[in-house]
């Protein structure tokens, strides 16, 4: 084995197996550690805290969440409330102190045929641009001028 490897090979293996059959010891400590920063910081950051290989805090916290434990989430869930505020009602397009939104203004100031175009151009920019900027924050801006655009249609056919 020593010709195959060398013996700074053999160390390594040894070490590296060392360590993932430690896994199975994470301390009370270490299983908090994970639950809190697992999906914010990601295995290799909490491997590096943690002083364990990446394949052992990957093993520990699956088997933690098949076991019901519960890991934070909060990057992920602030992204997604902060994406929905974005697209449904962002505050940098509310007009000072009149409670009104510039989609507003434009829809007024451009009349239907002019705002359905505007819809179909903006439908055109997120689409295009979604995969190289915002992906499904972009996607979700599409569909809230497609809505826009189709209410438009119905309101003409009535």
């Amino acid at each position: 084995m020593i010709e195959m490897f060398g013996s700074s090979g053999l160390t390594k293996l040894r070490n590296e197996s060392f360590l993932n059959r430690a896994e199975a010891r994470f301390t009370e400590e270490e299983i908090k550690f994970l639950q809190d920063f697992y999906y914010i910081k990601g295995a290799k950051a909490c491997a590096s805290a943690l002083k364990r290989t990446k394949y052992s805090v990957t093993l520990k916290a699956g088997r933690l969440m098949r076991q019901g434990y519960e890991f934070k989430k909060l990057e992920e869930e602030n992204a997604l409330s902060k994406t929905d505020e974005n697209i449904k009602s962002p505050k940098h397009y509310k007009l000072e102190g009149l409670n009104i939104e510039s989609i507003d203004v434009i829809k007024a100031t451009l009349g239907k045929e002019g705002f359905k175009s505007f819809c179909k151009g903006n439908i055109m920019k997120y689409l295009i641009r979604a995969e190289k900027k915002n992906g499904l924050e972009d996607y979700k801006k599409a569909q809230t001028y497609l809505t826009w655009y189709l209410k438009e249609c119905e309101e003409e056919k009535k």
